[in-house]
């Protein structure tokens, strides 16, 4: 929530807010995937909760992964943009 209020306002530190939130979700995301892994629960002992692991976490993690992918470019951009203005002289 943090991380998109500071985007919308276009606040200066929005971008590495939120590779550091995007981070900390995907590594929450592939803990719990190891703990889940660990603990090897009978999934008939989740009930409804299944649909967690099995339906939202690949979601949650191709989210993740595209939100890398966004930023990422973004600062290849911001980097071929700030070379191309150092490298042209100054009228």
């Amino acid at each position: 929530m943090t991380a998109m209020i500071a985007l919308a306002r276009r606040w200066s530190w929005a971008v590495p807010v939120v590779w550091l939130m995007n981070a900390w979700g995907l590594l929450d995301l592939l803990f719990a995937g190891y703990r889940g892994g660990v603990l090897r629960l009978d999934p008939q002992l989740l009930g409804a909760a299944f649909f967690i692991p099995t339906a939202l976490v690949p979601i949650l993690l191709t989210a993740h992964a595209l939100s890398f992918r966004l930023l990422w470019a973004g600062a290849v951009q911001r980097r071929r943009t700030s070379r191309a203005k150092a490298a042209s002289p100054a009228l």
